[in-house]
């Protein structure tokens, strides 16, 4: 009988530690995906995207809603209007690039992303094109 119960214990064990690694592991995939579909997304749509400081960025869309990203050490919160959400990704540095010497300092064409992922070391590159009237608008304001 104890031979049953040590054979059903020692199972439940390892399928539990299983279990949990799967867990931890789907719940890194989640995190990354969900970020990078959404940041993704507001980039896409945004009008403008301005640098606050060295790690966080607003993005600004046609409609005039902003949306706040704050790239901090164990996670990155994003703020929508009264709305918070936090995504749980290691960030071990954020490099944000300006569009054009003529534009402003503030506006940001590039954010570049080195997040620590499943223990490896994870690039993440994020582009925005402006369009030809954000060219022109931005040559008229800044360029005189």
């Amino acid at each position: 009988m104890g031979i049953v119960v040590a054979m059903v214990y020692v199972t439940y064990s390892n399928l539990s530690q299983q279990l949990h690694a799967t867990v931890s592991y789907n719940q890194q995939v989640n995190e990354l995906d969900a970020f990078n579909l959404t940041f993704k997304r507001e980039m896409q749509n945004a009008y403008l995207i301005e640098k606050l400081d060295e790690r966080s960025v607003v993005l600004i869309d046609y409609d005039q809603k902003a949306s706040t990203y704050e790239f901090k050490d164990e996670t990155i919160i994003r703020t929508v209007e009264k709305a918070i959400d936090t995504f749980n990704l290691k960030v071990k540095a954020v490099k944000l690039s300006h569009e054009t010497e003529l534009s402003d300092e503030s506006s940001v064409k590039t954010v570049t992303l080195n997040l620590s992922v499943f223990n490896q070391d994870m690039t993440l590159l994020f582009d925005k094109e402006y369009g030809v009237a954000n060219q022109i608008n931005e040559l008229f304001q800044y360029g005189s």
